[in-house]
């Protein structure tokens, strides 16, 4: 691990120096900071969405305590934002920004809530500029509406790195984490996730080449499942009333009494 190699701090501490030297924007800075220090970054991004097509999101990014130190003392001795204040200053309106660790690693997450997948899309790319690592483009969201039940297809796309790169740093970010969970309406029949579980299926994207999500899924609407099975019910109970009515008038009639 990072805190028991030597060798490896001192790496880190001569590129800090080398980027803060050259002064290079945070952007970069923060990026080649992954790409050299592997297992050390946990990149998530977990979307829900309504039956409406509203929804929720977060995207979190956890950071190994010694290098979120040093990133920190970095970005002071710069003059540049550190991390933590680039993702409260691009965070949506009303968001919530929070900030916590949690086995050995700093979390700073940042929570919204959208009325539709336009919504989404403009929020997300908002949100992206701060968080660097977690870029999101092309968001899609599809519904299709039947009597008894909707589908739903869901696409977002996670650009690769357009940062070049040493053969040594790229097979470092290997170890990076990069997950997507998503929550649909319903249950998923089909998608490309490495696992799918009910609603929710997940996905692990490689921080560099990165990747696309999509997953279709089927909403059963219930109250229009018990609306029909309740006219069913009326029409068969009106059916049998009409039924017994009509065999006891003819009951009646066949015991009359007639005339000579």
């Amino acid at each position: 691990m990072f805190k028991g190699n030597p060798r490896l701090v001192t790496k880190i501490k001569g590129e800090v120096i080398r980027l803060i030297r050259s002064k290079l924007a945070a952007v970069v800075f923060l990026l080649i900071a992954i790409l050299v220090l592997p297992g050390c970054i946990a990149l998530a991004i977990d979307t829900e969405i309504n039956p409406d097509g509203s929804g929720t999101r977060k995207m979190d990014v956890a950071i190994e305590e010694t290098l979120d130190e040093l990133l920190k003392t970095a970005a002071i001795q710069q003059g540049e934002p550190t991390f933590e204040e680039q993702m409260k200053k691009s965070a949506p309106k009303g968001s919530k920004f929070d900030t916590y660790t949690e086995e050995g690693k700093v979390h700073y997450a940042v929570s919204f809530k959208f009325e539709n997948v336009r919504e989404l899309r403009k929020l997300s790319e908002a949100t992206s500029r701060g968080t660097q690592g977690l870029k999101t483009s092309g968001i899609r969201l599809t519904k299709k509406e039947r009597i008894l039940f909707a589908t739903y297809d869901f696409s977002e796309k996670i650009p690769a790195s357009t940062a070049k790169v040493s053969p040594e740093q790229e097979k470092l970010a290997k170890a990076i984490s990069l997950t997507y969970k998503l929550a649909l309406p319903g249950r998923i029949i089909k998608s490309n996730a490495d696992e799918i579980e009910e609603n929710s299926a997940t996905w692990r994207i490689s921080a560099l080449k990165g990747g696309e999500v999509r997953a279709s899924s089927r909403y059963i609407r219930w109250w229009v499942v018990g609306v029909v099975a309740l006219l069913l019910l009326l029409i068969v109970v009106a059916g049998v009333f009409a039924a017994l009515q009509a065999i006891s008038r003819r009951r009646a009639s066949c015991s009359s009494p007639t005339g000579e």
